[in-house]
Parts: structure tokens; sequence; C-alpha cells
């Protein structure tokens, strides 16, 4: 190989070298677990009480710059509430099956990546029961076995959250406030879906 023919070949290997490494951090993808803290809201809710339930799913993020991400996900989420009277309590566990599309800001410091995000989820609900305990005794059915009509399935909320990415571990905090109704039936009382979720994850480099 001439001398001229090797600069060459430096020349365009040279400037594909950086462009390689970005290609290669472009997407990721993942899997989560979620501990669930939720209650009505909405301006007919009536002394709701916080309830416990958990949620799991995966992700992809697309890194569209040093700074900005889009991250679309696929997860199970359960949301409810609880009710106490003097001689009975009561809950409500709904779960929604929910696509999530996030818009994601991350500031690297060091070896971590904090990041704020938020964005909409369509969410379909696929399961949803009732329990009640009066003294010794305990009920539970499902909505359909219900006089009233069951909550509806579709649901439009909002996300925000923030978190940090130490390498594979992911860690964060959101809150998904509930855009509509959850009553079937026109007319029905504003009440609405409120839950925060500690989420914990771990994410994998997209292949080259």
């Amino acid at each position: 190989m001439t001398a001229r023919a090797e600069w060459l070949l430096f020349a365009l290997v040279i400037p594909m070298t950086p462009l390689a490494a970005q290609e290669e951090s472009r997407y990721e993808f993942g899997a989560n677990v979620a501990i669930t803290l939720s209650k009505f809201g909405g301006s007919d809710a009536q002394d709701p009480r916080l309830q416990y339930g958990f949620g799991f799913g995966g992700f992809l993020t697309m890194h569209l710059t040093r700074n900005i991400a889009l991250q679309p996900e696929l997860q199970y989420v359960q949301k409810g509430t609880r009710y106490r009277t003097q001689d009975s309590k009561s809950s409500l566990a709904l779960g929604y099956l929910q696509l999530p599309v996030l818009i994601q800001l991350r500031v690297p410091v060091g070896t971590l990546r904090p990041q704020v995000y938020g964005g909409v989820a369509g969410g379909y609900r696929v399961d949803c029961r009732l329990n009640v305990t009066t003294g010794a005794s305990s009920v539970s059915q499902s909505c359909s076995n219900l006089a009233e009509p069951p909550p509806k399935h579709p649901e439009l909320s909002a996300i925000i959250g923030a978190g940090v990415d130490a390498g594979v571990l992911l860690v964060g905090l959101r809150f998904d406030l509930g855009l509509t109704r959850i009553g079937s039936t026109p007319g029905q009382d504003d009440i609405r879906n409120r839950t925060l979720s500690l989420v914990v994850g771990s994410a994998f480099r997209g292949p080259r």
C-alpha cells in the first residue's frame, strides 16, 4: 500500500470511530418492577385511603441526543383505593395494562445519569376486585358481579417522575395522575386514579 493510500484510509477511519461509539448506545432496553401507593382523587372522592400494590413491565429507551431520550413502555400497574368506616373496611383493586410514552432529560454526573421525565399513558383496565371486611367476615368478588356498573376499561393519565441511572441499575419515583373519570356511565361522580410508584429496574444496551 502506498503512503498516499495509507493516509486516505486513516482519514476515513478516524472520523467514523466516534460515530460508531454513539451508535452503540443509541438505544437501550430493560425491565422494571414497582411498589405502588394509590388512592382515588377528584372532587367527589370521599376520604380515600392509601392502598398498596405492585407493577412490572418493560421499556425501550431511544437516545435522541446526549441529554434527551424517548422511552415507550409496556406496564402492568395496580391502582385503586381503600375505605374505612366504624364497622367495616373495604378496598377496590384495579389492574391496568398501560402504554406510557415518556420524554426524558438526562444530565450525566460522572458515572451516574440523573433524569427527570414526563409524558402520557393510555391504559386499559384488565382486573377489578372489591374486598370487604366486617368483623371476622371477609368477602372478595369481581367488579362484574356488583350491582353498580364497574369502572370503565380505558384510562388516560399523565406521568411525571425523576430517577437516577447507575449503569445497569435504575431507581426512581413517578406519579401517575388520572386524567379521565373511572366511572363507566355519564354523570357519575368525579373520581380519578392517583398513583405514586417506587420503580427499580435494569437496562441493557442494544446490539451494535
